[in-house]
């Protein structure tokens, strides 16, 4: 039987990439803008070369959502706990080089 895999739990705020943002959608979402960014639990980010970021999402019931590879690069940097979401992740996407 497979041991379970811990839950990681943001320390800080998620991040969300938005090709082009809009107060419609952040109201049906329920989000509010705050003045300073230390106090929100989401940041929204309008990246600057769009294609890049967008054009390796795949589908997941009909939702677009960033391809396993591309979280991983994302993650493997960040400062907070990347290395560690990184290697949760890689172990994931390639079980038998990653197991313990």
């Amino acid at each position: 039987m497979p041991r379970p895999r811990p839950r990681l739990r943001p320390r800080g705020p998620l991040h969300l990439n938005c090709e082009a943002p809009s107060p419609a959608e952040f109201e049906e979402l329920d989000l509010v803008a705050v003045d300073h960014p230390a106090e929100s639990e989401l940041i929204v980010h309008r990246p600057g070369f769009p294609e890049s970021v967008f054009r390796g999402c795949v589908e997941r019931d009909g939702v677009p959502v960033a391809d396993a590879l591309q979280c991983w690069l994302d993650v493997s940097f960040h400062a907070a706990r990347g290395e560690e979401q990184a290697k949760e992740i890689a172990a994931r996407i390639w079980p038998e080089r990653w197991s313990d």
